[in-house]
């Protein structure tokens, strides 16, 4: 199976607005009828015989005369297809992939929509959808976000490299990488420095389908995520620093927050910033097995491989002009951001960049373009993400029941409280990957688990909200 060739541009989660790759636009409501309509549309679409990506778009709304301390509701997609109009170039499917579909209740808090047919660029179209739970009376604030993601097939695959830093292995007595061939219960497996333990059949091992976000969190869709929660929630949610390239600000005249970055990589985000924003998207956490999946596919392991299937890098150091959504680093044959170097251009200063930067026109290989095998970016660059470790899949750790997806809703403190969630960051549950500096890109390897014990951060020293820090969830 030959590794996929492909581009990609930037994607916003956006509230009816533009975005460099992702657009909801003229949103009308039928509260009667209890339907939303708009147009929807991304560039660099793909879908071919073996994977797809795909666009999860959810609703929130709220009553326009309570105040902001209160959160939007949820919106609840009608199961029955014909409730719903997509465009012949769209089609709606299942977490697992199945087509014509959208997930029963209580999990029917969105629609994904990937393309109908085989093929590749920009698709888009007209689509309403039956809101179940919207007020047929009243004024409401309605808002429709989106999300890109890309779908991860069934299949086996291999974790572990034998080479890197704490790798997972096949026992502790097998460096060997492990093949991963099913979510049954695995009674063995290890990683180097470490015995033996074993998983249960409930947690996520990766073998299964699933969707995982195409990009990290952006600006963009941590302001989209601030300005729809209630605002003692949102406080609890904000990480209110400016510095290392962070730009979520607070307007004490709006009450609104907003970003004058939305297509850069969020920082500055704890785990427990990470879980809520997941629970009210009503995605889910992921693995780290699901991670290693997503990162190289079926292939069998190549030692100390990044993301995009090689050993060989080249930071971006250089921009080409100013971060409006349309820069680029000019730094020749770039396809990786190192943290803590600083830019030169731009707005400078050390920290993350546009997501999806190294997806350009002239940049058609994985390689290049710094994409994982089933076309996923960053995953070995630009933030650190949170994953549930390898350990937390053991019998008594509550990973280990299932990681069900979020339901759109918050505790009233702004916390996640789904069940078999972690809520609570802890160095045997969290572990954190796929980050490269500019003296150790080591960090950025696909198998390399050099976080394994730490304070759920960049060290035990700065733990949290660090300028590292950002995420991505799936579902």
């Amino acid at each position: 199976m030959k590794p996929k060739i492909v581009t990609f541009s930037v994607a916003l989660l956006i509230g009816v607005a533009m975005g460099n790759g992702l657009t909801i636009s003229n949103l009308s409501v039928n509260q009667t009828a209890g339907t939303v309509t708009f147009d929807v549309q991304w560039h660099n679409s793909f879908r071919d015989a073996e994977n797809w990506d795909a666009v999860w778009i959810f609703v929130k709304f709220r009553d326009c005369s309570v105040p902001k301390t209160v959160p939007f509701t949820h919106g609840l997609i009608s199961t029955t297809l014909s409730d719903h109009t997509f465009p012949a170039t769209l089609q709606p499917t299942c977490a697992n992939g199945t087509p014509n579909c959208i997930d029963p209740a209580p999990d029917n808090t969105g629609v994904m929509l990937r393309r109908t047919s085989n093929g590749f660029g920009t698709i888009g179209g007209t689509v309403t959808l039956r809101v179940t739970n919207l007020p047929a009376a009243g004024s409401y604030d309605v808002r429709v976000i989106g999300i890109e993601m890309v779908f991860i097939p069934q299949g086996s695959f291999y974790a572990g490299d034998a080479t890197s830093n704490n790798s997972i292995r096949t026992s502790n007595t097998d460096n060997s990488p492990i093949q991963i061939t099913s979510e049954a219960a695995l009674t063995t497996i290890s990683y180097l420095g470490a015995g033996n333990f074993s998983l249960t059949a409930n947690f996520r091992k990766g073998f299964a389908a699933f969707y995982i976000m195409k990009y990290e969190i952006s600006h963009g869709q941590y302001v989209d995520f601030l300005n729809t929660i209630g605002q003692s929630q949102a406080s609890n949610r904000f990480p209110n620093t400016t510095v290392n390239r962070h730009r979520v600000m607070y307007n004490t005249l709006t009450t609104e927050y907003y970003t004058d970055r939305p297509d850069r990589a969020v920082n500055y985000i704890s785990w427990e910033d990470l879980v809520a924003y997941l629970d009210w998207a009503a995605l889910r956490p992921l693995t780290e097995l699901e991670y290693e999946k997503a990162c190289r596919g079926p292939l069998a392991p190549v030692p100390n491989e990044f993301a995009w299937g090689t050993t060989a890098h080249t930071y971006g150091v250089t921009l080409s002009g100013a971060e409006d959504g349309t820069e680029t680093f000019i730094t020749p044959g770039a396809n990786a951001r190192a943290i803590d170097q600083t830019i030169t251009g731009g707005d400078g200063g050390a920290g993350p960049c546009r997501v999806g930067i190294f997806a350009t026109p002239s940049t058609n290989t994985r390689a290049a373009s710094g994409a994982s095998y089933w076309g996923v970016m960053n995953l070995s660059d630009n933030v650190l993400e949170y994953y549930y470790d390898l350990r937390a899949g053991q019998s008594g750790r509550s990973p280990s029941n299932g990681i069900p997806w979020g339901d759109g809703n918050l505790s009233a403190a702004g916390d996640a409280n789904q069940l078999n969630w972690v809520t609570t960051c802890n160095t045997t549950d969290i572990i954190m990957r796929g980050v490269m500096q500019a003296g150790n890109p080591n960090l950025g390897r696909v198998s390399h688990r050099g976080f394994v014990g730490y304070t759920c951060g960049w060290s035990d020293y700065y733990p949290g909200r660090f300028f590292t820090n950002g995420g991505r969830g799936g579902r």
